[in-house]
């Protein structure tokens, strides 16, 4: 059952202010602490009211204009290894893993964000080398789609 704080929290969270503290300023306008808040979302999330929560940016309104999903064809037993030098690097917003299909035999995808496409392509190529996958294709971002999240309430 939902108390009057978690209706007002599960309003505020779907867009929470650019601020350095936004749970602070959530707990603010409801009238409860930060760690409070926190408390309360992580109760959500244990309750499986929340699945997941993470941030959109819209890349190009940031001044990164050269986006692209840089799709990789990396060996099996590789996957692990390259999968966790693509998700640390912070020119990287998310990385997976795809089974291949039909022809299309690359299996890592990771979404690189640059100011000019020619720092994406050198950034790209530095760490294909670094990673010993000489095998991508670099798919560039044309336009950007709306993005809206979830809404609870």
């Amino acid at each position: 059952m939902l108390d009057k704080y978690d209706r007002k929290i599960l309003t505020l969270i779907q867009k929470l202010p650019a601020h350095r503290q936004p749970y602070q300023i959530v707990a603010e306008q409801v009238g409860l602490s930060e760690e409070e808040v926190l408390a309360k979302i992580n109760g959500y999330i244990h309750d499986g009211l929340i699945r997941r929560m993470g941030i959109t940016i819209n890349h190009f309104l940031t001044g990164f204009d050269a986006n692209a999903m840089v799709a990789w064809k990396v060996k099996t037993q590789d996957v692990d290894r390259v999968g966790e030098m693509l998700s640390a690097l912070p020119s990287i917003t998310h990385c997976y893993e795809r089974g291949v299909d039909g022809d299309w035999e690359y299996n890592i995808f990771a979404m690189f964000h640059a100011r000019t496409r020619q720092e994406l392509e050198q950034t790209v190529e530095e760490i294909a080398g670094e990673m010993g996958v000489s095998d991508y294709k670099i798919l560039y971002t044309l336009k950007e789609w709306k993005k809206d999240g979830r809404k609870y309430l």
